[in-house]
């Protein structure tokens, strides 16, 4: 299955204590008020619409998902400050010096393109001193081995028996005392497990790509976790050098 065709109609919500925690956690007031924003994988638009709080000049979402992008239009027609496209983010190309501010969490582990050439656009599209934030799955031996099994597991298990992992998700939730009151969103998220291009990227790999990109790295560490379901994840804040 193709990325566009698998994400086309894949929506699911992101819980929004998590979402307000993990910006106030990375960004200052100062550091978004009067900003131009890029939200690099928008999803359904959660982010941008924490962002949209702490008055940005503008927020522009792009994300590969036709039924994403429907949802955020839906959305954000109360804001005249919020623009979101529908484009396949390994051909997507910025134009120069667009953003203040680079959102993206949990979205270049699945594509594609070469890190560099990620970093590379990040560079383009952001002014002198702009701030990047990138979050990704971290690379250890239990998320290696568990794509490698979801992958396995994909090949020689028909879908519809896949809803097993739903049962464990939700088991899980239990144990953990979380009252879940969307179902339907967990089996959205549950079609994640399934992705058709995942790859694990190194720490070393991308501050090596932050480096070479004229990328000042403030800080990478782990990341909040947004879920009690979540793998473990790295986030990095990283400011673009003025070259001038």
């Amino acid at each position: 299955m193709s990325s566009d065709s698998f994400y086309k109609e894949l929506s699911y919500s992101n819980d929004l204590d998590y979402l307000n925690n993990n910006i106030t956690n990375n960004f200052s007031k100062t550091e978004i008020i009067g900003k131009d924003i890029l939200d690099y994988g928008c999803g359904v638009g959660d982010a941008s619409f924490v962002f949209i709080d702490y008055m940005p000049k503008s927020i522009t979402g792009i994300d590969i998902g036709e039924s994403n992008i429907d949802i955020c239009n839906k959305r954000s027609l109360k804001s005249n400050n919020i623009e979101f496209m529908r484009k396949d983010l390994n051909h997507y190309k910025p134009l120069p010096g667009q953003f203040d501010l680079v959102w993206s969490d949990t979205v270049i582990e699945f594509l594609t393109k070469d890190i560099n050439e990620i970093l590379l656009d990040f560079k383009t599209c952001l002014r002198s001193d702009g701030v990047l934030y990138l979050s990704f799955t971290k690379k250890t031996f239990t998320n290696v081995m568990l794509y490698k099994i979801l992958s396995f597991f994909k090949i020689i298990v028909p879908a519809r028996f896949r809803s097993i992992f739903y049962y464990l998700i939700m088991f899980k939730y239990k144990l953990n005392g979380v009252n879940v009151i969307d179902k339907n969103n967990v089996m959205s998220k549950l079609k994640y497990l399934f992705v058709p291009y995942i790859r694990l990227i190194a720490e070393d790999e991308i501050i090596a790509a932050i480096d070479n990109n004229g990328f000042q790295l403030q800080y990478m560490r782990d990341r909040l976790k947004s879920d009690v379901n979540s793998t473990s994840h790295i986030e990095l804040k990283a400011i673009l050098k003025n070259e001038q």
